[in-house]
Order: structure tokens, then sequence, then C-alpha cells
């Protein structure tokens, strides 16, 4: 039988595994073991009760090793989401800063071309 693993690829290769000897040792018992041997029932019906519960836990065990594995996924996805939206937003923010102080800039050249317009004007009228 399988060992418990503690990664989850392997965890996931051996699920199947378990699986198919809880159903080799189930389709034993529905077999007539008293054709090969009339103490093969007591026999049989003893590994069962030994051995169905030994296989479930280590499916068990399989399975919380894959959920360990998915939520450890899920919490490293949320990190970097939250870092990627960090960076998103800091592009964002210093792209209005540049596009403020590039519109600032305009602005005051505009400003600037007012005044000197509005100087020549007040000169001119002197």
């Amino acid at each position: 039988m399988p060992q418990p693993t503690t990664t989850g690829q392997k965890a996931l290769d051996v699920l199947p595994t378990l699986l198919h000897t809880v159903f080799v040792q189930t389709a034993n018992v529905f077999n007539d073991p008293r054709k090969l041997n009339p103490r093969a029932v007591v026999n049989t019906n003893a590994m069962i009760r030994v051995g169905i519960p030994v296989l479930i836990d280590r499916f068990q065990m399989a399975l919380d090793c894959l959920e360990v594995d998915i939520l450890r996924a899920k919490a490293t996805f949320r990190r970097d989401l939250e870092v990627l939206r960090q960076r998103a937003e800091e592009e964002a923010k210093a792209q209005g800063v540049e596009e403020n102080r590039t519109k600032g800039l305009t602005e005051e050249k505009t400003t600037q071309g007012q005044d000197e317009k509005e100087t020549r004007e007040k000169v001119g009228a002197d």
C-alpha cells in the first residue's frame, strides 16, 4: 500500500491508487472466497476491517495535503495580487502627478504669454 505523502503532486498521484486498492479489496469480498478456501471468508472479513480504514485514513491525509497546498497557493496569489494592485496604484499616481506637472507647465506658459501680451498692450497704449 502507498505511504502518505507530504507534497501536493505526490498526494494527487496517490489518490487514484488508494481508491483503486479500496475497490480491489471490496471486490475480493464479493468474490466467493469459499471456493478457494473455506477459512478465507474469516480472513477476508478481517482484512477488510483492518485494511479499508487504513486506506481511508491515508486517502484523507492525501486530501489534507492537497488542501494545505491549495490554501498556500491561494494565499500566495492574494499576496501577489495585492502587490500588483499597489504597483498599479503607484504608477497611476505617478502618471497623474506627471500629467499635472505637464498641465501646470502648459498653463504657466499660457499665463506668462497672456501677461506679456497685456504688458505690451499697456505699453503700446501709453
